[in-house]
């Protein structure tokens, strides 16, 4: 991806370092990559299926399939965003293609959305998910989830660079984006006149699409997927394009 394949042991040797450096000092260390999505989904489904009242089936996994995707998202590109930032040091010391690092960042998530889509698994076999052959889906939309949330850092990451105080619109943009995300209801609940403005949102695409494949019985519209695919795909070359055209300059601004 990008000419990345020649890195291979130093993207893995990235990867693993923050993952252990996320939960260093940590005492339940891993285990919150399982808490922290159970957490979340006890405490909404408390107050959006009990309280608020939402009607939707299976809400547990409905709520918690959003959550996974959600969280993907935000700490990708939170991580993705950050990395050059956050390793400066390396920037100016050692010689390598810098998307290694933005790339390193956001895999890092991936791996944590797989153990999370574990945790969705075995509560979809307490909780009655229909195991069909079209659950198979979920890896290639997991997959275009993560070059989505590659191409947003190949975008930003150089920008934060120069502009510190990117990093804190992010935040605000990813708060306000899992609102904006049908995270915790479903895409019906827009109204139909505003529901093409909706889902120019790219989570909220990714999301419908996973509810679908997930849930068929859904009413929901599919046929925008490859659409959505080809035009995620001129994205990422541009975002390419446009890192490795800042690159020679990330030295002017550490």
């Amino acid at each position: 991806m990008g000419g990345l394949a020649g890195y291979y042991n130093l993207i893995r040797e990235i990867s693993v370092s923050d993952f252990k450096l996320r939960y260093k000092n940590s005492t339940l260390g891993f285990v919150w990559v399982i808490l922290e999505p159970l957490a979340m989904m006890s405490i909404m489904y408390v107050i959006f299926a009990r309280i608020v009242r939402i009607q939707i089936d299976n809400y547990q996994l409905f709520l918690l399939i959003g959550l996974v995707q959600w969280q993907l998202f935000s700490r990708g590109t939170n991580s993705g965003i950050n990395i050059l930032v956050g390793r400066s040091d390396i920037l100016k010391k050692i010689y390598f293609p810098r998307k290694v690092m933005v790339f390193s960042a956001c895999l890092t998530t991936l791996f944590m959305a797989c153990f999370e889509m574990l945790i969705f698994l075995v509560m979809g076999l307490i909780f009655g998910l229909d195991f069909r052959p079209g659950l198979l889906w979920l890896v290639p939309l997991f997959l275009l989830e993560f070059v989505v949330i590659y191409t947003i850092c190949l975008f930003l990451a150089p920008l934060n660079l120069r502009m510190r105080d990117l990093q804190n619109t992010w935040n605000i943009v990813i708060r306000m984006g899992f609102y904006l995300s049908p995270v915790l209801y479903s895409v019906d609940f827009i109204p139909e006149r505003f529901r093409g403005l909706y889902l120019f949102n790219p989570m909220a695409r990714i999301i419908h699409f996973t509810r679908h494949v997930v849930f068929p019985e859904a009413n929901y519209i599919d046929h925008w997927f490859w659409p959505f695919v080809a035009l995620v795909l001129v994205l990422f070359i541009a975002a390419n394009l446009l890192f490795t055209k800042l690159e020679p300059r990330f030295g002017d601004y550490v």
